[in-house]
């Protein structure tokens, strides 16, 4: 089942991991947790301010496209796709900020 899904997001078809059911989705971040993979998000137009340009990026990154600054540097963001509680903990805190009165 991984396989077939990877293929078809390989080969640009309409099924993407947004359309996949949360149970099939689970099950796939299961299988690679125990050889050992984490799965990731690339997210290609974060923090672009250019409507034009993010849409672009978005195109390309959802049809399998990394991109990549002059220097080599990749474009965007890369996310885990399942945190684990200590992640979500890290990642929540960052949210948070103090305010002087």
């Amino acid at each position: 089942m991984l396989n077939r899904l990877v293929q078809r997001l390989i080969n640009g078809s309409p099924e993407s991991a947004s359309m996949m059911s949360d149970r099939a989705r689970e099950e796939a971040l299961d299988t690679l947790a125990r050889h050992g993979i984490d799965a990731h998000y690339y997210l290609p137009a974060v923090g672009c301010e250019d409507n034009e340009l993010s849409n672009a990026l978005r195109l390309l990154g959802g049809r399998g496209y990394l991109m990549t600054h002059a220097n080599g540097s990749l474009v965007g963001k890369v996310a885990k796709a399942r945190l684990t509680p200590d992640e979500r903990s890290q990642e929540s805190r960052k949210r948070f900020f103090l305010v002087e009165q």
